[in-house]
């Protein structure tokens, strides 16, 4: 049996179907049947931008019992409906459009989504921030920020673009259609390595004219930011804080810069249950991510926050939080399609909204005496109580697509998801895909205030 283990100990729970409810036990009731409404977005680079219509994208529902339903193609808009059962599943199928060269005949991979747990009257957003391919730049933008530092310097500018390292200014970099909006915001991380290491941040903006243009920038005052997080639990052993500058965040939502870093550890007596510290920090893009992580032994997974904090302040308070409970970790289980964990709900453990599940595998062939590797992801959003999820049969169309278990190398990511804003699972499936498997993209990207995941 091959398996992959994360986190430590693992205990075998979960009754194996695609999601963790009683509802499955015996035949469907045909009267329960009800219809659910889908969008289909982007998904996979080359099918177009981030956000926009993806169509003619197959989407298949299954009973809780994993039989199939009702199948359906969304409309040139990325819009359909399909019968749905209470209980029951939703899954969108995304082809490849670049792997292997993404040439015509190549063999394509594909990325598949679920909601399980669906209900009637859900809408159902899919589609995901992804890398866009760099294509052919249409413009130039001339950067220049001081060269401070001592010789030998090197630079990390972050644009709306990419992210570059250059060693002196000024620099042109190129403009493509994907990234083409203004403002366009740059970001300049600076390292001197003659003498004393030191580092230098700033950010400028410009307005693009065809496509192009010219900006110069300069060092923001370093300044010391206060943080603390209050409320936590008495297994929380360390607390650690970063404060990263995020430029175009209304545009793409994954922009970061290098962060400013602070670990400490708790407070005891008086102070037990908080956790404090002062970052060293520059003003640095339009304002920073804040990501406050707390961790208990080694065999469970740790707790991000994530919160915006304006580059102007000089305290952050996470506030007084409830986490949610801890994984114990979890295993795949290649001959049994199957990925299961555990959950340690502590006494001060809140609820959360529900799971993120990402199954990863790899087809190889040899074709003309070379290994060819056709990558796939199944990415199962699930509710809270679930404790495993078995990869259901997949309909004929798709059936290649199933992971070998004698052959295909599998891995499985568990995240449990938790918006303060969200009100349960019932809330979570009218949040699209893209925010719930990248929560702190959320954040940045202004969808969510804040977020908490452990993982």
């Amino acid at each position: 049996m091959k398996y992959i283990v994360g986190f430590g100990l693992v205990l075998a729970v979960g009754c194996g179907k695609i999601n963790a409810s009683s509802s499955d036990a015996g035949e469907p009731d045909a009267n329960l049947m009800g219809t659910a409404s889908v969008v289909t977005q982007n998904h996979v680079a080359g099918a177009g931008m981030i956000g926009s219509a993806a169509a003619n994208i197959s989407v298949f529902s299954l009973r809780p019992n994993s039989s199939m339903l009702d199948m359906q193609t969304t409309d040139t808009n990325g819009t359909g409906s399909l019968m749905i059962y209470p209980g029951g599943s939703v899954t969108a199928v995304y082809p490849h459009q670049l792997d292997n060269g993404g040439t015509a005949g190549s063999m394509q991979g594909a990325d598949l989504v679920t909601f399980d747990g669906v209900n009637t009257g859900d809408a159902l957003t899919f589609g995901t921030r992804f890398s866009q391919p760099v294509g052919t730049a249409i413009g130039n933008v001339t950067i220049s920020f001081p060269n401070e530092g001592i010789e030998p310097l090197e630079n990390f500018v972050y644009t709306p673009c990419g992210e570059r390292s250059v060693f002196m200014f000024p620099v042109s970099v190129p403009v493509y259609a994907w990234c083409a909006s203004s403002p366009w915001e740059v970001s300049s991380f600076q390292v001197s390595f003659g003498g004393p290491q030191q580092q230098y941040y700033g950010s400028a903006s410009t307005t693009l004219t065809n496509n192009g243009g010219s900006l110069t920038g300069t060092y923001g005052a370093s300044h010391v930011v206060a943080a603390s997080i209050a409320g936590l639990p008495a297994e929380v052993t360390s607390a650690g804080f970063n404060l990263a500058g995020v430029i175009n965040p209304s545009v793409f939502g994954d922009n970061v810069t290098q962060p400013f870093t602070s670990m400490t550890t708790l407070g005891s007596g008086a102070t037990a249950g908080t956790a404090t510290a002062n970052i060293p920090a520059f003003v640095n893009g339009d304002q920073y991510q804040g990501q406050a992580t707390i961790s208990r032994n080694p065999n469970f997974g740790s707790t991000s926050i994530y919160q915006m904090v304006p580059t102007s302040a000089t305290t952050w308070s996470v506030g007084t939080i409830a986490p949610p409970p801890w994984l114990n970790g979890h295993q795949y289980f290649s001959t049994e399609a199957k990925a299961e964990w555990a959950i340690d709900s502590t006494a001060g453990a809140s609820t959360f909204d529900g799971i993120v599940v990402v199954v990863a595998w790899s087809h190889t062939t040899i074709v003309n005496g070379s290994n060819i590797t056709v990558p796939y992801t199944w990415t199962f959003i699930l509710p809270p109580t679930a404790t495993s999820v078995k990869l259901p049969t997949l309909p004929a169309p798709f059936a290649t697509m199933a992971p070998l278990p004698d052959t295909d190398g599998v891995n499985a990511t568990v995240t449990l998801v938790e918006f303060p804003s969200v009100n349960g699972y019932d809330a979570l499936r009218a949040v699209p895909e893209r925010d719930i498997v990248c929560p702190d993209c959320a954040v940045r990207a202004g969808d969510m205030t804040s977020a908490i995941i452990n993982q």
